[in-house]
């Protein structure tokens, strides 16, 4: 189970990172905003 929700996570984390950094038709409906120290 919890070999699960880590897989998850890093999914889910994996996705943030390329919505944040390659806007797509997906993130027009919001807009992420990065720490200046991810920019």
């Amino acid at each position: 189970m919890k070999k699960y929700i880590f897989s998850l996570i890093t999914v889910l984390s994996l996705i943030a990172f390329f919505v944040g950094f390659h806007p797509t038709s997906i993130g027009m409906g919001f807009q992420p905003e990065l720490p200046d120290e991810l920019k």
